[in-house]
């Protein structure tokens, strides 16, 4: 495939693969699993019970509240209702193994990282207390791998953590285009969670955020983030008080390539 590739000078050769090129086929075989995962390879998709997370992400719930929502009532917002995530219960945390989209979250991640000196440092509420809460957990700061919630049904969370974040069923009208939107502000998140039975839903998702665009205005119908000036992006990032004109209430972070967002914990709430 190589020599194929050089004598032709690239031109009417297939894509690489890890099935037609070496360096690509390394690459994927020195995959750097999690070590806190029971089965390090990529074949295997489990659901695994995590009882020491629990009263962890309950911190993090609680604790990732934008100040100006009320103690009690929490915020609302056009999706829904986000209040009493200050005093939230988590009654039970799965930790999600997938091999498979680990595997394309790991190569994305790989790719990113060569453009390294290209992003600017985003922050996120959820990362304040990062290494409390993620014991023996690492985040790539420089390419601005966050972990945020995305707030949703169970039934989509089970589904999502099965097969990863499907961006044929993302909404052209949302207001940063079709793209899987995360949020820092649990409040937030809260607002895309009917309740069943009691019981509301959040995804930990790690995020490679890379180098994000910095939106001023809404950008609904775009299905990628948008250039400017050549300068090509990984993503959205909507920042409180400044994007949407000035009217966004909550920080929010966007991603159109299902590839950048892993589903690490689905997070059973009650309020």
């Amino acid at each position: 495939h190589f020599l194929r590739r050089r004598n032709s000078g690239g031109i009417n050769i297939v894509a690489c693969t890890a099935d037609n090129c070496f360096a690509l086929f390394c690459q994927v075989a020195l995959i750097q699993f999690p070590l806190y995962w029971k089965k390090l390879d990529s074949q295997h998709c489990d659901f695994i019970e995590n009882p020491f997370m629990i009263s962890r992400l309950q911190s993090l719930v609680r604790q990732s509240v934008r100040p100006e929502c009320a103690p009690r009532t929490g915020c609302n917002g056009r999706d829904g209702d986000g209040r009493g995530t200050t005093s939230a219960t988590v009654t039970r945390v799965l930790r999600i193994e997938n091999g498979p989209l680990w595997e394309r979250y790991w190569i994305r991640k790989q790719k990113m990282m060569k453009d390294v000196h290209k992003s600017k440092s985003l922050s996120a509420k959820t990362m304040d207390e990062f290494k409390h809460i993620f014991p023996n957990v690492e985040a790539n700061h420089k390419i601005n791998e966050l972990f945020l919630f995305h707030g949703t049904t169970e039934d989509a969370a089970l589904s999502i953590a099965n097969g990863g974040f499907d961006p044929s069923k993302a909404n052209l009208a949302g207001m940063y285009g079709a793209g899987t939107y995360c949020a820092d502000y649990s409040c937030k998140s809260m607002q895309y969670t009917p309740e069943k039975d009691s019981i509301r839903v959040f995804i930990i998702c790690r995020v490679l955020m890379g180098r994000a665009y910095p939106s001023k205005k809404i950008l609904t119908n775009h299905k990628e983030p948008p250039e400017e000036k050549g300068r090509v992006f990984d993503s959205v990032y909507a920042q409180e008080g400044i994007s949407n004109g000035g009217n966004q209430s909550h920080n929010e972070y966007v991603t159109y390539d299902p590839d950048q967002v892993y589903p690490e914990y689905i997070v059973f709430i009650k309020l």
